[in-house]
């Protein structure tokens, strides 16, 4: 059976479309997620400049990543929301990162 290159080029251009708007969607998707962690680190009397001073930018971009694929944001997000200091440790990917701040700040 020989096929009409045509139709490859029509499926290749079709696929490859496919495969571009998925990526895209996804990375704009990450784009618009808020990132909690700085609310919860202000939360728990840490900031930004304790992260500085033990120079733990790197360190805070990975676990912002963390924050951005959690997935327990919308519990995050509701005891964030709480007007009590929020519990994090049993959800949070970041509980050992905020810890560690507490324990040095």
């Amino acid at each position: 059976m020989i096929m009409n290159p045509w139709l490859i080029v029509v499926v290749a251009s079709l696929l490859s479309l496919v495969l571009y708007v998925t990526y895209h969607f996804s990375r704009s998707s990450d784009r618009s997620r808020p990132v909690f962690i700085g609310k919860m680190l202000r939360r728990h009397g840490l900031s930004m400049e304790s992260i500085s001073k033990f120079a733990l930018e790197e360190e805070l971009a990975m676990r912002a990543r963390a924050c951005l694929h959690c997935e327990n944001r919308a519990e995050c997000v509701d005891r964030l929301n709480s007007d009590e200091k929020p519990v994090y440790r049993d959800i949070c990917p970041n509980a050992a990162f905020i810890d560690g701040l507490s324990g040095k700040a």
